[in-house]
């Protein structure tokens, strides 16, 4: 088929005039950006479209390297946040890798042009390198999660062995003892002071001694150290028992330390239930629906010469999204006293991890009672609500 002359050459002005019109509009060497620019371009006559308000955030360094520290210290850094943006910026703290505490977290917004700090602290409990995250929640549409990652090498220029305190099993009423040696191996004496735990009352749950070591008793390559012994008087809540000891040194690179005290402590009174291990007093709820919930039925029993007697109480339940109830105190038969208790999480309640691994701590109910060697019962609970 021929096409006709001036077809063709109506085709061939036309491409011509088209070309001829782009160069003069964008230029002889127009990038691919110009173009996009030029053909996004309000159109002559109509008013460009708002720019929606929106934060934007900006940290001044997200990775902190913080190089060598001695293990079992507590060290910290401030993470700079501004907004850059044209609205007020939300932070929220997201749940960390490990057991870091991300605190002081802005609680209001921050403002167009405003700045904040977040401190994020962490305590390393092994050797070697590590490297962990604390992830901070923003409104802001492009950065809506920030991820705060620490990083250093773990050392020990001094240090503490066993780096906890384990009592084992010891029984209700009896005393018991726990120690550990704290050392330095580049001086040749160290000051010490040992902070026990305390109840509610502020009354010390265990005692501290300090005994310098001698020459013989040092481990090798140490110069200077502490025998610490921790004293229990028999007054340790029944259950498992987990609390922290402050050591506080002069040495540079221990200043302070925080071991655990373990311990076990067995007595008249026992917990039985589906969920409930009482090998290590632990009532394991698992992953719960926070809008179904869950529920779980228990009995408390007490043997002996003060189960007639007995009186009990809720004293404390962490979180408190887990609710526990506790029915009438049944007596069948002389010396002998049975409770029983529910422990539930109700529906409705909000999202919470308790699994006492290296992201967070386990839940924990605390009973009171009137046994003289036993005044409060206490077990963990390990829950993830969904």
């Amino acid at each position: 088929m021929r096409l006709p002359l001036t077809f063709l050459i109506a085709i061939l002005l036309g491409a011509s005039v088209g070309g001829a019109w782009g160069y003069l509009r964008i230029g002889p060497s127009a990038s691919v950006e110009q173009m996009i620019d030029t053909a996004q371009a309000p159109v002559p006559g109509e008013a460009p479209a708002a720019a929606v308000p929106a934060p934007r955030a900006y940290v001044d360094l997200q990775h902190y390297e913080f190089g060598v520290m001695q293990n079992g210290t507590t060290q910290s850094r401030e993470f700079h946040f501004e907004n850059r943006g044209n609205a007020p910026l939300e932070l929220i703290a997201g749940q960390p890798t490990c057991k870091c505490t991300i605190g002081e977290v802005p609680s209001e917004p921050i403002p167009p042009g405003g700045s904040a700090d977040v401190l994020v602290s962490w305590t390393p409990r092994a050797l070697g390198d590590f490297r962990q995250t604390a992830p901070i929640i923003t409104n802001d549409l492009r950065a809506p999660r920030i991820e705060l990652t620490i990083h250093g090498e773990v050392i020990e220029t001094a240090g503490l062995e066993p780096q906890q305190f384990d009592f084992g099993r010891i029984r209700a009423g009896e005393p018991a003892t726990a120690s550990a040696l704290i050392t330095s191996n580049d001086r040749d004496a160290f000051e010490l002071s040992v902070e026990t735990p305390t109840d509610a009352d502020g009354k010390p749950l265990l005692t501290a001694e300090t005994t310098p070591l001698t020459a013989d008793e040092l481990p090798e390559g140490a110069k200077s150290g502490y025998r610490i012994t921790l004293g229990a008087d028999g007054q340790l809540p029944l259950g498992y028992f987990s609390e922290t000891v402050t050591l506080k040194t002069d040495l540079e690179d221990l200043p302070e330390v925080s071991p655990y005290a373990l311990a076990h402590v067995e007595g008249d009174f026992s917990i039985r239930g589906p969920l409930f291990n009482q090998e290590a007093s632990l009532l394991s709820l698992g992953v719960v629906s926070g809008s179904v919930g869950t529920a779980t039925k228990m009995l408390i029993v007490l043997r002996g010469e003060h189960a007639d007697a007995l009186t009990l109480e809720v004293a404390e339940v962490d979180p408190a999204e887990i609710e526990v109830s506790l029915g009438e105190i049944e007596h069948p038969k002389p010396g002998l006293a049975h409770v029983r208790m529910e422990v539930r999480v109700p529906p409705g309640s909000p999202p919470v991890i308790r699994f006492g691994n290296d992201q967070t701590e386990y839940g924990e109910v605390r009973l009171k009672t009137n046994h003289p060697d036993s005044p409060v019962v206490n077990f963990r609970v390990r829950v993830a609500v969904q």
